[in-house]
């Protein structure tokens, strides 16, 4: 018969004795010490199997799974046992003693193991649960009132509530310190409109307080976006949106900003800035006002235990408020729980599960596994911190075993969810849904100096509609952080996920649709090397990756997407972008919808192998473009350049001359450009190729084009030319030049009104010579056609002009009938686009999907294909779309949430190019 040595605690005249053991299928009696008679047993069952249960009179009470009871009764021992296997429970002992002489005065949790349950725990392989902690798991809430110095609590529900689980009460702890803050100041950016609105600030604690709202700062801009889309482009959104700013408060960990009558968010790393796009906080923030911001300072929350009460709507606490409040929140608090169940779990080397369920934590919790090896944690529920407490889950020093993290609501801007170091061959999986802080990060905050999260298995990121995805590396000081992820999923987040000061990070797969135009959506920031393989990012407004001092980094595929042009009148968003020394290499680029595809400065290299951008204002923006082979400034490389749309080199930063620069500095080649438009597999329909050239002498080297016939059609003018009529057949040409063919040299202008053949090299030597076609009187279609495939076609390849403004140079079209094929590349032989209204998804469940199509007609399978619909069809929603038949684009939408979406209508539009 089993001894119970735990020691008792005392509550006033109530003496409870708690431990925690378990059982097998044969009865287990244990004995309360000196035969002290008890009045309550309370037996919580912590296992998935039924417990029976025999005490005074009753016998075989059943306990069901994760189930509680108390029984009456008088007795000196019960017994215990499992209906099947090993089961596990938490036994409350109580009884009334007046006698406070005997008082024992100690810790209100559990303060030893039983001799029995050290043996079990380290002989079974079951995983320990925080429930037999007294963790609630709980999402329930209500609200209550308590006066300062009082402990009892006064629910207006008494919802799930027991005895011995820890609980909080907003604003009922330690009174806020912080001032209001002020220097509120607002601009606004984008199209001006005459909704007004009101803003204030409020500055927060550590202890779940705010401070008093500052002064309200009123503006009058862009209205709020409708669901009908028709106003989109003129309503609040990325592109139209209200910036605040704000003068920092001392001791603030974050700031809540309050505007268009509910809570906007709160800010990142206590920065001083907001921006109001138009779009509601996904975050629940449990003890912060949800509408009007506080007239007056709140104080921190009040976190206790439940000593009597449970069940009822009178709660008898362990700790007396600080502050009184009437009906402010009130909720389960688990952090005491949690703290217990890695305190009981470490030491014995077992895993820890935390079953499903939400866990409310008001303090950090700090498990440093000290590399004991194989300890796993696996979160079947979901963490839900208080905001302002920092970060809620750090981990240190894990080798090996098993790492299964989730969060959901919860926290403010500048908090984290999960901090990790030193944490090496680990399988890691983080999921974050609507919390307001940074969901994973790693940091220089431990002793080692070592800020690493090294696996020779997997780490998965996912974050949805979270502040932030992920921080990594630390914020200053050495640089010896390095991680290899496998997934990083990032889906509308506020802020983009940050690498920084680290030498050594791999990505394989990293997604991302992100919901912000003042930032990156990813960035690395002093990092050495670099292993990306696929990046993917779309944005409702910014789509873009950006590379600050990383001295060495590959990409394998690269796709940028962004929606810039829904919200207004042109792309505002960068591509790729390179600054401070930057060295990067991308074998696949795709780029689409930005205003500059690519952006980088004087210092960085770019060097991408197959470039394809699409729908871009400007491809490339270096100061300007500036593409020079001196010391002070890199170059731009491109082994392939695909565009489907028109590119745009814009020079307005330039510091030189524009131009595009094809070749080795280093090495003697034959750069040449390829033109394909016979429709045959040749290597070239026509090429222009480099050769020779004398070092240290620009333009000695030698251009050779290789074409059948070079045909113009019109007038090619530019003053006089004399030619040698043998040679040329010219209708009424003008010479006042020499011209000897089949080595045509003109020295003057050229005025041809028929055509011009030639069997060698023709000429323009001056110093500005130049070729015109056309008519500067009669609206016309001038053209250039090449000849290629040795067959009597009217043209394999030409160059055609059209339209143009009276008055204004460059206004006109130029038109390429040809495959398009550089450096061997694969061609570009055209483009198709449709429309479909698509309204037959349904309701898709959660991590569910549906699918649709739409007629191209002349798809095949196996082109590529992008859509994208008019409108927003759902938050959360992704999709993807490919070739599945003849004339036929499927579309699949996809619901990763948790909850059932059903998309709504939308016109969508399908893009395919044909290779």
């Amino acid at each position: 018969m089993p001894l119970i040595t735990n020691q008792p605690r005392r509550n006033g005249s109530l003496v409870v004795t708690e431990f925690v053991d378990s059982v097998g299928t044969n009865n287990v009696t244990f004995s309360i010490p000196d035969n002290i008679e008890q009045e309550t047993l309370q037996i919580y069952n912590i296992s998935p199997v039924e417990l029976l249960v025999n005490v005074g009179t009753q016998s075989n009470v059943s306990v069901p799974a994760y189930r509680g009871i108390t029984l009456n009764e008088t007795f000196t021992a019960f017994s215990i046992k499992s209906s099947l296997g090993v089961g596990g429970f938490r036994a409350t002992c109580s009884y009334q003693d007046s006698d406070e002489e005997d008082e024992i005065i100690l810790d209100d949790k559990i303060t030893a193991l039983t001799t029995s349950l050290v043996q079990k725990a380290s002989q079974s392989d079951i995983s320990v649960n925080p429930k037999w902690f007294g963790a609630s798991g709980s999402k329930q809430s209500t609200t209550g009132t308590i006066n300062a110095g009082s402990n009892q609590l006064t629910l207006a529900s008494a919802i799930d509530f027991k005895d011995g689980q820890g609980i909080a009460i907003a604003h009922a702890g330690t009174p806020c310190a912080l001032v209001a803050p002020d220097g509120l100041a607002i601009s606004n950016v984008g199209q001006a409109g005459t909704t007004t609105y009101s803003y204030q600030v409020v500055a927060l604690d550590a202890n779940g307080g705010c401070s008093t709202a500052s002064s309200a700062i009123t503006t009058t801009t862009s209205k709020l976006f409708s669901s009908s889309y028709a106003d989109i482009a003129t309503a609040m959104n990325y592109a139209n949106y209200n910036s605040l700013s704000w003068s920092p408060v001392s001791g603030a960990v974050s700031y809540a900003i309050y505007g268009r009558g509910k809570l906007l968010g709160t800010t990142p790393e206590n920065t001083t800035t907001f921006y109001d796009f138009g779009v509601d906080s996904y975050t629940n923030f449990w003890n912060l006002p949800t509408t009007i911001a506080p007239s007056t300072s709140l104080a921190g929350t009040l976190v206790a235990e439940i000593v009597a009460g449970g069940g009822t709507n009178t709660l008898t606490l362990s700790t007396n408020a600080i502050t009184s409040v009437t009906t402010q929140a009130v909720q389960h608090d688990d952090t005491q729980a949690l703290t217990d169940t890695f305190n009981f779990a470490f030491p014995l080397g077992r895993s820890i599960k935390i079953s499903e369920g939400v866990y409310n934590t008001t303090s950090p919790l700090i498990w440093d596994i000290d590399h004991q090896y194989e300890f796993n944690v696996d979160m079947e529920g979901v963490l839900k911190p208080q905001s302002g407490l920092g970060t809620a889950l750090t981990v240190k020093r894990m080798t090996g075993g098993r790492l299964q993290l989730r969060v959901n609501d919860g926290g403010c801007g500048s908090d984290t969810a999960f901090c990790i170091n030193n944490v090496a061959s680990t399988d890691v999986k983080v999921f974050g849904l609507n919390y307001a802080g940074t969901v994973w990060k790693v940091m220089g905050s431990y002793e080692d100096a070592n800020n690493y999260v090294s696996t020779q298995n997997t780490v998965e990121v996912f974050a949805t509609q979270c502040g932030r995805a992920l921080i990594h590396g630390p914020d200053s000081g050495h640089t010896d952080s390095f991680g290899a992820y496998k997934t990083i999923w990032d889906q509308l987040c506020s802020h983009g996920s940050l690498f920084k000061n680290s030498y050594d990070i791999t990505i394989l797969h990293y997604e991302n649709l992100f919901r912000n135009i003042t930032e990156s959506s990813l960035t690395f920031n002093t990092c050495g090397s670099l292993h990306l393989g696929t990046i993917a990012l779309g944005g409702l407004s910014n789509g873009f990756v950006n590379f600050i001092s990383a001295s060495n980094a590959s990409i394998q595929k690269l796709f940028l997407t962004t929606n810039d042009m829904v919200y207004g009148t042109s792309y505002q968003s960068i591509g790729l972008k390179a600054s401070t020394s930057s060295n990067i290499i991308v074998t696949t680029a795709v780029i689409a919808k930005c205003l500059d595809a690519i952006s980088y400065d004087n210092s960085s290299t770019i060097t991408i192998l197959d470039f394809e951008p699409s729908s871009c204002t400007n491809i490339i923006r270096k100061n300007g473009v500036v593409l020079d082979t001196t010391n002070a400034k890199k170059s731009l490389h491109f082994e392939t350049i695909k565009s489907v749309a028109s590119t745009v080199i814009d020079s307005t930063m330039a510091t030189g001359n524009v131009g595009i620069e094809h070749g080795s500095i280093s090495n003697a080649t034959t750069p040449f450009l390829d033109w394909h438009s016979s429709g045959f597999v040749n290597d070239y329909d026509i090429r222009f190729m480099a050769s020779g050239g004398t070092n240290g002498s620009n333009g000695g080297g030698d251009l050779t084009v290789t074409a059948a016939n070079f045909k113009v059609s019109g007038a090619i003018q530019e003053g006089g030319v004399t030619l040698d009529s043998k040679y040329a057949k010219i209708a009424s040409p003008t010479f006042t030049g020499t011209v000897a063919l089949p080595v045509a040299t003109t020295t003057g202008n050229l005025t041809v009104g028929g055509s011009i053949n030639s069997s060698s090299t023709m000429s323009l030597t001056g110093a500005n010579q130049g070729v015109e076609v056309g008519s500067t009187s009669t609206v016309g279609t001038p053209y250039l056609d090449f000849h290629s495939s040795g067959s009597a076609n009217d043209f394999d390849a030409r160059i055609m002009a059209s339209g143009g403004t009276d008055g204004t140079n460059g206004q006109g079209n130029l038109n390429f009938s040809a495959n398009i094929q550089l450096n061997s590349g694969t061609a570009l032989k055209g483009h198709l686009s449709a429309t479909a209204s698509l309204s037959g998804f349904g309701s898709i469940p959660a991590q569910g999907s549906a699918i649709q199509t739409i007629t191209v007609s002349g798809a095949s399978i196996g082109d590529n294909c992008y859509v994208s619909p008019n409108a927003d069809i759902g938050a959360g929603l992704v999709w993807s779309a490919w070739v599945s038949a003849g004339s036929t684009i499927t579309v699949r939408v996809s619901n990763p949430t948790a909850g059932a979406i059903t998309p709504t209508t939308a016109t969508w539009r399908a893009d395919l190019w044909k290779h």
